[in-house]
C-alpha cells in the first residue's frame, strides 16, 4: 500500500475512501484507539504485529487531516510504546 497523491477533501470522500481500505484490506484485522503523540488515534493490529497507525488531528470538534504510519521502523517502535506503556 501506499500514500495518497492527493489530499481528500470533504467527509464523504474520506469515509468512502476509509470505508473501501477497511473492506479490501483490513476486515481481518482488529483495531484498537489509542492516544498517539497526544492526539487521538487507531492503532491497526494484525495478530501480534502491529501494521498500521492512523491519527487524527482535530479541529473545531471535526477531523481535520487523517496521517497513516506505515513505516516498518516506526511501527517497531509504537509498538515497543504500546507494550511497555
Amino acid at each position: 500500500m501506499s500514500a495518497a497523491r492527493r489530499p481528500l477533501y470533504g467527509r464523504e470522500k474520506v469515509l468512502q475512501l476509509l470505508r473501501g481500505l477497511i473492506r479490501l484490506y483490513y476486515s481481518h484485522f482488529r483495531l484498537a484507539v489509542a492516544e498517539i503523540n497526544g492526539t487521538a488515534g487507531m492503532l491497526l493490529w494484525d495478530g501480534e504485529a502491529l501494521v498500521g497507525v492512523t491519527t487524527f488531528e482535530i479541529r473545531e470538534n471535526q477531523i481535520y487531516e487523517i496521517h497513516h504510519i506505515l513505516n516498518p521502523d516506526k511501527l517497531v517502535y509504537i509498538q515497543q510504546l504500546q507494550i511497555k506503556g
